[in-house]
């Protein structure tokens, strides 16, 4: 039986998914497995609070490994500093930074949540990085109270 290439998994996703290695028709992951490892990864990304102190400056490498994560955003000076349009811009840049599975990155704004001004729905789009790059999106709500991501889909 001839297999199928799959995808080849993260490291992270090998070392942590026993169904990392795939079947014995398509080794490794489907693009719909790879597109769900994406997802958990960015969830984990965007609720990791990172280091944006300007001592990291002098030690880059360093600095990456702290500055993984998204600033705290729940922070009444962060609020006044960002608009919202500036927490998508800041989100494209993280993820285009610390997700190199995506590319062509692009996060809007949904309608807005008139009940409950501290969470701000939003819409992440980009491309999955290999060949047939499939289209990729899910939604999550900010919580401006609490600083976390809420039901990544």
């Amino acid at each position: 039986m001839d297999t199928q290439p799959g995808l080849l998994p993260s490291i992270l996703d090998r070392l942590t998914d026993p169904e990392s290695r795939g079947t014995v028709a398509c080794a490794g992951y489907s693009i719909e497995q790879a597109a769900k490892a994406v997802q958990d990864d960015l969830q984990w990304l965007l609720n990791t609070h990172s280091d944006e102190s300007d001592d990291l400056k002098d030690y880059p490498r360093l600095g990456r490994v702290l500055g993984f994560g998204v600033p705290d955003l729940a922070t009444l000076g962060r609020l006044k500093e960002i608009e919202n349009e500036g927490i998508c811009r800041l989100l494209e840049d993280r993820i285009l930074k610390y997700e190199p599975r995506l590319k062509e990155v692009r996060v809007s704004l949904k309608q807005s949540n008139k009940e409950n001004p501290l969470k701000i729905a939003l819409h992440l789009r980009g491309l999955l990085a290999m060949d047939r790059a499939p289209d990729f999106a899910f939604d999550t709500t900010l919580d401006l109270a609490s600083g976390q991501f809420l039901g990544v889909k």
